[in-house]
């Protein structure tokens, strides 16, 4: 991310080397998928490595945004899952 001279804030897509960073770090906080989330718009290659690894990447998330919509609709759901799986 960074600021023009008129204070407009532009997103750039996350490197691979970040990509790689957040498997890392969801392989070890947890066995099953892990999501991605950020402001800007996907890399192929960020998008061709999280597929691989049957994670999902939500990208232009802002606030707003049908992105973020499609986000929190997500993470309702899975709230949801868990807390019927809870009930059992």
């Amino acid at each position: 991310m960074y600021t023009l001279p008129d204070e407009t804030v532009v997103h750039t897509p996350p490197g691979l080397g970040i990509g790689r960073a957040f498997l890392g770090l969801g392989s070890e906080l947890t066995q099953s998928k892990c999501h991605l989330a950020f402001p800007a718009p996907s890399s192929d290659n960020i998008g061709r490595l999280i597929a691989r690894k049957g994670c999902e990447c939500f990208d232009e998330v802002t606030p707003r945004s049908a992105a973020a919509d499609r986000l929190s609709a997500h993470l309702e759901q899975r709230i949801r899952n868990w807390v019927r799986s809870q009930r059992r």
